[in-house]
């Protein structure tokens, strides 16, 4: 049996890594996008999260992105786990991640043929809910670790404690 609460935490704390913060500003950054989509999520549902970051991409920070990054751990997420998911071979993720139109299809479930696809059926589309709802959890999470990270190591600003005796 798949544990997806262990791939969630894998790909929460990979979202965080690309990213790689370097400082407290863009830690921020990112916890903000990632309490947004969290919230997205949540209010309006998956079709809407990945709307709402496709739009948020910025091209000019490239691979580091938080929306894009998010995005593309999402979706190599669900083909990681394909088998805990159910989903046969034409119902994965695309391979053009560049593409929105073509990762909004695949949510949609237009792309897929021979299945429900990602928002066919209710079950289904409340498992990815759930599933990418504990993704973005554990990426908030891991990111609010790397800020107080960035704080001791005296790349956030002042230190936490008061600094050195």
């Amino acid at each position: 049996m798949l544990n997806l609460d262990l791939a969630a935490a894998e790909a929460g704390q990979e979202i965080v890594k690309i990213t790689s913060p370097e400082n407290k500003k863009q830690a921020n950054e990112l916890q903000a996008v990632i309490v947004r989509s969290l919230g997205v999520l949540q209010e309006n549902g998956v079709y809407a999260l990945f709307l709402y970051l496709l739009a948020k991409r910025d091209k000019e920070k490239g691979k580091k992105d938080p929306a894009n990054v998010i995005v593309w751990q999402l979706l190599k997420a669900v083909e990681n786990n394909k088998s805990g998911f159910g989903l046969q071979e034409q119902e994965l993720p695309p391979q053009n991640r560049e593409d929105s139109a073509v990762i909004l299809d695949w949510v949609r479930g237009s792309r897929c043929t021979g299945g429900d696809g990602l928002a066919g059926g209710f079950s289904r589309l409340l498992l990815f809910r759930d599933f990418f709802q504990r993704v973005l959890t554990y990426a908030k999470y891991a990111a609010e670790a790397k800020e107080i990270d960035l704080q001791r190591s005296g790349f956030g600003g002042p230190q936490a404690g008061g600094g050195r005796p």
